[in-house]
């Protein structure tokens, strides 16, 4: 069997093999990484503060990236209706075209690619590895869906305990800056 070091090791270049940057766009993989931001995050968690723990970088690096891409064109950064001051990044079409051709799209078909029952515990795995480095003493941000979040309340649709009673699908299908893993208490 594989020591932790190798696995972490196999972990670490996976990421970087699916996040080098394609030629043909000219991006970082920093920028790659804040366009599938982007396009995966919900509502509540789609800002450059979010953006910034998401890819462990500071909020002026996270704002550096956010602005080139906005000077692409790939990115819109504006005021939240509800809040002026709250700042929310979205893709445009133009971003939406170049996620098309994101080179770490072949990490997620070869993930496709693995039979059920090993997507199922690679899942499970990747789940668990979440909760250990969001305790204490790693406690790094993890981004999660609602199926997985110690935030989850009961009904259907199910309640968000952090933020709004009832998230709507499009918030429960994206990745929350408030997530915690489902195991860990929810405060």
């Amino acid at each position: 069997m594989k020591s932790s070091s190798q696995i972490a090791e196999q972990v670490i270049h996976l990421s970087r093999a699916a996040s080098a940057s394609g030629a043909a766009e000219e991006l970082t993989a920093a920028q790659w990484a804040a366009l599938r931001f982007a396009a995966s995050a919900n509502r509540l968690s789609a800002t450059p503060g979010a953006f910034a723990r998401f890819h462990g970088v500071t909020k002026g690096a996270a704002s550096q990236i956010l602005t080139g891409l906005t000077r692409r064109g790939l990115l819109e950064v504006r005021a939240a209706q509800a809040d002026g001051r709250r700042r929310l990044i979205s893709l445009t079409p133009a971003g939406r075209a170049a996620l098309a051709r994101d080179p770490a799209a072949r990490l997620g078909a070869a993930i496709a690619a693995l039979a059920p029952a090993e997507r199922a515990a690679l899942a499970a795995g990747l789940t668990a590895l979440s909760r250990q480095l969001a305790a204490p003493p790693c406690q790094i941000a993890i981004f999660g869906l609602c199926e997985d979040c110690a935030h989850r309340g009961p009904g259907a649709p199910p309640a968000c305990l952090a933020h709004d009673p009832v998230h709507p699908a499009s918030d429960r299908d994206g990745f929350c800056g408030d997530f915690m893993p489902a195991g860990r208490a929810a405060t």
